[in-house]
């Protein structure tokens, strides 16, 4: 493996004779950024190198390429964390306002008496207000997203003119994330590795990214109580004020055969209405081969929409993209799934060539151990996946009656077995996750290392140990699956 630190960072791992597996992610220090964004780390793009290539940074074949796959939380009914600032920033524009870094923490009111809060200037035309609440039980909050007519200051600032904005959009207040580590660490057979800038014998690599969200009232109140006697000096973070609301601790672990493996530990801190947690994200991967994506689900049912069945039980059509597949926001709850004891926990695309044959293989889901094992998702997720616009896949960790998450994502890539049949793993400490995908009649096989234990199957699946090989075979046509963990 090779990795190179670094703004964009780049990770590359042999993935087959003929190519090796590059991931490029955005690794941006907050102390250094942009603060009018969260800058979280983001697998930016993923492709294939060449392996007689000697350009470590340019992909012969680009099969990924995203900026929103940072995962965020659903606290008080809005997505926040991760790549998302708080939903409550009025940006205006406003000709010649005259307001510099010492009126930050103003307090005004527009003409229905509701008090607002500046909280940035950006230029001479462009400043940022954030209505000010008092509760700060994050729950309760409701943030007016216009200014209506003209704002007369009150208090806390150094200009006192009033401001009469001459246009006004809602959006997001950047930062919402306080970090407390961002690092990139290579390993050798379990011993960390010091390196400066690159590194080229490593076998592991491992990304940790730790933040508190911080709650957006509180956050605010204190930009305004803290303001010193003769104002900010310069152009504040945001989420330097305020009380946390969620820790999120993550681990983006990359395997030595280009699998992200993704650990995930979230934990409420204070209060505040935190209705959905997912563990991961996923896009649709790009047409390279010309045959389309096609995606599939295992364990769900038929999915009944506007315009007709779509089936996700087996490989169907996601990509070039029909808008009539799906509704704009599906959740997969137990209506959805074949069975109401076993949630679904991954998704398997599959990129085929003008042929229809399958070229590449893209899974993500979560890793049946702490809170994503079955019968806890059973307890804690009324919805096993959100699917929007046929392009996003959230895999659910918990939406139900929480204070904590913790859990074990992955994706990975990885070569078709044949047509119709897939088989892959993915390794976590000391153990081979194996899953086995089937849509017709027919044999996989798996090289075994340790003993072998089925985790849940199709009725019509059957499994052997021969000859040092795990050996699963179909015994019908149509879409069967298996799982079984190895111990090594």
């Amino acid at each position: 493996m090779f990795v190179a630190n670094g703004r964009i960072a780049l990770i590359k791992a042999k993935f087959n004779n003929e190519y090796f597996i590059a991931h490029k992610l955005i690794y941006t220090n907050c102390e250094i950024g942009d603060l009018s964004s969260n800058c979280p780390i983001e697998f930016s793009e993923t492709g294939l190198i060449n392996a007689t290539s000697n350009d470590d940074y340019s992909n012969d074949i680009i099969f990924a390429t995203c900026t929103d796959e940072s995962t965020a939380c659903m606290v008080n009914d809005t997505i926040v964390g991760g790549n998302h600032g708080m939903p409550c920033a009025i940006n205006i524009i406003c000709k010649n306002h005259n307001k510099t870094y010492k009126d930050i923490g103003a307090i005004y009111i527009d003409e229905n008496s509701v008090p607002f809060v500046l909280v940035k200037v950006l230029n001479g035309d462009r400043l940022v207000f954030v209505h000010k609440n008092e509760d700060e039980r994050a729950y309760s909050c409701d943030y007016v997203k216009k200014i209506t007519g003209t704002l007369t200051y009150i208090k806390n600032g150094n200009d006192t003119k009033s401001i009469t904005p001459l246009v006004q959009a809602c959006g997001f207040l950047c930062r919402s994330n306080r970090y407390l580590n961002k690092q990139i660490t290579a390993y050798k057979n379990g011993k960390e590795i010091l390196f400066i800038g690159s590194a080229k014998d490593c076998d592991l690599v491992k990304i940790n990214e730790e933040y508190l969200v911080i709650n957006p009232v509180s956050c605010v109140n204190e930009l305004v109580e803290k303001r010193p006697k003769d104002g900010y000096t310069h152009h504040v973070d945001i989420a330097d004020f305020g009380k946390p609301m969620i820790e999120s601790k993550v681990n983006y672990l990359v395997n030595n055969d280009g699998t992200i493996v993704i650990e995930f530990n979230y934990k409420k801190l204070s209060d505040c209405f935190w209705r959905t947690q997912m563990g991961l994200m996923c896009q649709t991967k790009r047409d390279v081969y010309g045959g389309g994506v096609y995606r599939y689900i295992p364990k769900t049912k038929p999915l009944i929409t506007y315009d007709g069945v779509f089936d996700l039980t087996k490989p169907s059509p996601i990509y070039p993209l029909t808008e009539k597949l799906l509704p704009k926001r599906l959740d997969l709850t137990k209506e959805f799934w074949q069975d109401k004891n076993s949630p679904p926990d991954r998704v398997v695309e599959y990129i085929r060539d003008e042929n229809g044959n399958d070229k590449l293989c893209f899974a993500c889901g979560y890793l049946p151990i702490y809170d994503c094992e079955k019968s806890v998702r059973l307890k804690y997720a009324k919805s096993a996946f959100t699917v929007v616009d046929s392009r996003k896949i959230y895999p659910i960790a918990k939406d139900t009656d929480f204070d904590s998450v913790k859990g074990v994502g992955y994706k990975k890539y990885f070569e078709p077995t044949e047509n119709g049949i897939s088989i892959y793993s993915v390794n976590y400490q000391n153990k081979n996750y194996i899953y086995a995908d089937f849509f017709k009649k027919g044999k996989c096989e798996y090289q075994i290392k340790g003993k072998i234990t089925l985790y849940e199957k199709s009725d019509d699946i059957l499994y052997q140990i021969k000859d040092g090989k795990l050996v699963v075979e179909s015994l019908k046509e149509g879409s069967l699956y298996a799982t079984f963990i190895e111990e090594i």
